[in-house]
């Protein structure tokens, strides 16, 4: 856990209200427990990153993120996504299994005109 970001240990297990949750267009799966969050303004895009960890398998998570319109590959225990939301957001999710557990990465990048 980032020490930018002592607030989220206080937030874990809420993904609908977690800050950059909210700023990201992409809903997360259900069981999803947010375990981390930033944000970063990069000049003419905003990046957010959240992290979380679920229960749900590789192939599921694909599956999820497919009915999203998202392309996704699973590899063992692994999968990743790619692609955009329907606020025109740049997606990339990457999940690995770590113990039985999956652990989530979410990229988001808005340029700054982008609705949002």
């Amino acid at each position: 856990m980032r020490r930018a970001f002592p607030f989220l240990l206080l937030l874990a297990g809420c993904a609908s209200t977690h800050p950059v949750a909210e700023k990201i267009d992409m809903a997360l799966p259900d069981g999803a427990r947010v375990t981390g969050g930033n944000e970063k303004d990069q000049g003419t895009q905003f990046r957010y990153e959240l992290q979380y960890e679920t229960d749900t398998k590789a192939a599921k998570l694909a599956e999820f993120y497919k009915a999203k319109g998202m392309d996704a590959l699973v590899q063992g225990e692994s999968m990743n996504a790619v692609g955009s939301s329907p606020k025109g957001q740049l997606l990339k999710i990457d999940a690995k299994d770590k113990a039985g557990t999956h652990q989530v990465t979410v990229v988001a990048i808005q340029p700054k005109d982008a609705p949002r």
